[in-house]
């Protein structure tokens, strides 16, 4: 109450009170606008795998599929008038697609269902309702790009989301002009009444998805919770450093005072709270039962070690430089760091650092306060990174793929992707049975993330004993030369592999495939590229190494 009234008497004390609640309440707003939006990133991304599936599947229909067909016919292999939707109507896969969808009501794990709605259909399961209508007149009209909303269907939460149709194009109009003009048996199977006479530019179709999202809505506000409790305590610990400082410049004869004030609330939130102290030179002066606790050491084997007790060697030494550009500017460093226990556990704690003062505004030393994002960085590394090996996953391939391939082109610079398959693993399996191949692969895994340690290299397991590296800034000579020694790199292990004729021991095969700066094609392409050239290497007798070679749609042995 005295602490009240004091603040209340002085006017830059309240002004300073009024901004720490403003700021509170702004960051307690953005953290309330970041879970909504974390909801919908999360529908975005589920529903992008869907519509991915389901455009994938018609692009090899109407790319693929249909052309080879309208070929038969003009072979008349079959006959000219026979219609075979199964096989060349875009239309009917997304039926079925759509039946799928709906009737299991699952899609890779998440709720989901979807409709394809048209103006005018050839197929009557399209038929748009009237609020599909009101929305493909809004897509027409450019007043809108897509659809989103979240709604409230007999107490349970539900994402919507809605997606324009391609407008219609010339190419378009060969089976959705005049019905006269329409391929054999495609009047005559679907009608005349619907799905003809479009128009150049047009959007006549959407496509719908409704999303049940009460699940991610109930971890996002529980996740919302936990971070108010830290926004809460941050901002408490952060008022009353500011506060402390006020009162130096005020009064110096009142810093006792308040640094015992801070200390008893040190002391009070000390089982809570996550903290450290430390001098100048980072060895560490104070520690909380928290950390204590989480560490695995007790206050008396800290106190008097350097911070780097607890450091974990994976962590990027970059980060540190950083940290102590800042503190020895006086300024706040927040960041997220790696640890390592006494019992060689890690852990990762979420960190805010700050400089800390004497009576006379000498700094002599660090308070740091940390939040445990363990079992945060856990779901993010699962999700990543391939439980066996310890790689990056497949997943993680095609995001690093489209980063590096952006990359490339913006610094000019050849982009490489490397496949490997260790030889005859299935043989090594049957010999000496799956879990020494599974000891196999990890070893192979670690030989990889030691061999390519280069900034830009990224090692992922492909699947089963596939691997594949994404790399750059190597010419095709010293990529070719690099792989080799890796191969020798590989036999040098000497793991014993009697199936693995010529040789005895294991071994590997290569396939590389080379973007130069001035080519373009998709990841697809490049795997596709890196795979036949592995294919080459295999059927030259393995432990070899091959480059795809574009002009001439084989592989060369350097």
């Amino acid at each position: 109450m005295n602490i009240l009234l004091e603040t209340i008497m002085q006017p830059y004390r309240l002004l300073l009170l009024l901004f720490f609640i403003t700021l509170l309440i702004g960051a307690l707003i953005y953290n309330y606008q970041n879970i909504v939006v974390s909801v919908k990133d999360a529908s975005h991304n589920k529903i992008k795998t869907t519509l991915d599936t389901h455009q994938a599947i018609r692009q090899f229909v109407h790319h693929i599929q249909r052309p080879n067909i309208e070929e038969l016919r003009q072979q008349n292999i079959i006959q000219s008038d026979l219609f075979l939707p199964q096989l060349e109507s875009s239309s009917y896969i997304t039926v079925r697609f759509q039946q799928f969808l709906n009737q299991t009501n699952q899609f890779k794990g998440f709720t989901l269902r979807f409709k394809y709605a048209s103006l005018s259909p050839l197929n009557p399961d399209f038929v748009a309702n009237e609020e599909e209508r009101a929305l493909i007149e809004r897509f027409n009209n450019n007043e809108i790009n897509s659809y989103e909303s979240i709604l409230d269907t007999n107490g349970s939460k539900e994402f919507v989301y809605a997606l324009p149709a391609e407008r219609i194009s010339k190419e378009c109009l060969t089976c959705h002009g005049n019905p006269e003009d329409a391929p054999q048996g495609l009047a005559s199977f679907y009608g005349k009444d619907s799905g003809f006479n479009h128009n150049i530019g047009d959007i006549n179709a959407l496509f719908s998805f409704h999303m049940p999202i009460d699940n991610l809505l109930d971890d996002a506000y529980t996740k919302f919770y936990k971070q108010s409790v830290f926004i809460l305590v941050i901002a408490l610990i952060l008022y009353l450093f500011l506060e402390a400082f006020f009162k130096r410049t005020e009064k110096h004869r009142k810093l006792q005072s308040e640094a015992q004030e801070l200390t008893s609330l040190v002391n009070t939130f000390n089982r809570h709270i996550i903290s450290t102290q430390t001098d100048l030179h980072g060895v560490i002066t104070e520690a909380s039962n928290a950390f204590c606790t989480l560490s695995g050491y007790s206050k008396e084997e800290l106190i008097g070690e350097a911070h780097s007790i607890v450091r974990h060697p994976d962590q990027d030494s970059n980060l540190f430089s950083d940290l102590w550009k800042e503190l020895k500017n006086n300024r706040l460093w927040i960041g997220e760091i790696q640890n390592r226990g006494k019992q060689g556990n890690d852990f990762w704690v979420n960190t805010i650092i700050t400089p800390i003062y004497d009576t006379k505004d000498n700094k002599i030393g660090y308070f740091a306060i940390k939040q445990d994002i363990t079992e945060k960085k856990q779901i993010e590394f699962n999700a990543t990174h391939d439980k066996l090996s310890g790689l990056l996953n497949r997943y993680s391939f095609e995001n690093t793929f489209l980063n590096e391939y952006k990359r490339a082109r913006r610094e000019q610079n050849n982009l490489i992707f490397i496949m490997i398959d260790i030889d005859h693993f299935k043989l090594y399996n049957d010999t000496y049975g799956h879990p020494t191949g599974d000891i196999i692969i990890r070893d192979i895994s670690n030989t990889l993330k030691l061999y390519f340690k280069r900034p830009h290299d990224f090692v992922y397991r492909m699947g089963g004993e596939e691997f594949g590296v994404i790399t750059s800034k190597m010419s095709t000579e010293e990529i070719i030369n690099f792989c080799n020694e890796l191969l020798k790199l590989i036999q040098s292990l000497d793991i014993k592999h009697e199936k693995n004729t010529n040789h005895h021991v294991v071994t590997i095969s290569i396939g590389i495939d080379v973007l130069l700066p001035e080519e373009t094609y998709s990841f697809k392409t490049m795997i596709d590229n890196a795979d036949n050239a592995l294919y080459q290497a295999k059927q030259s007798g393995r432990n070899c190494v091959k480059i795809y070679n574009s002009s001439n749609q084989s592989s060369k042995n350097e």
